[in-house]
């Protein structure tokens, strides 16, 4: 398995894969994370999973320093479990700059219910394309021209 710890060095090791399939964590995996990564395996050509602690997603009153990080023993299981490049940045390699917006979620939705709070920073996160699953400018997708779906 494959290390990267910088955006540079995860395009580095996807050169020439046309599908990798991305299994997100923040680490402390259990057998459901190892789960998602034998099930990515077929559905691309490299399974890239990520070891990230977002400190967007703990509250004021939570300890983001004391998440369980256990580096050691989720390299070995990720191994074990078929993922080839294992994407582990600093919050400084992923976000150069400090978010400048967020995200404020319609109210009423499930997601985030029992932990209000939780949803802008949640959101905020999966609304931007980070800069690592951005494809270079070379390998950009055009627009679909496929049917739209209207609802």
């Amino acid at each position: 398995m494959l290390i990267a710890r910088t955006i540079d060095e995860l395009r580095g090791h996807l050169a020439g894969a046309s599908r990798p399939a991305f299994v997100p964590t923040m680490g402390n995996l259990h057998e459901g994370h190892l789960a998602l990564v034998r099930q990515a395996r077929p559905l691309g050509d490299k399974t890239v999973a990520s070891i990230f602690v977002n400190r967007l997603q703990f509250l004021p009153h939570e300890d983001f320093d004391s998440y369980p990080r256990t580096w050691e023993a989720d390299c070995a299981r990720l191994a074990e479990a078929g993922c080839d490049v294992l994407f582990a940045p600093s919050e400084q390699a992923l976000y150069p700059e400090p978010q400048a917006y967020k995200v404020r979620p319609p109210a009423g939705g499930r997601a985030g219910s029992a932990r209000p709070s939780t949803r802008s920073p949640r959101s905020t996160r999966a609304s931007p394309q980070p800069p690592a699953q951005s494809p270079p400018p070379d390998r950009a997708r055009q627009p679909s021209r496929g049917r739209r779906i209207r609802r």
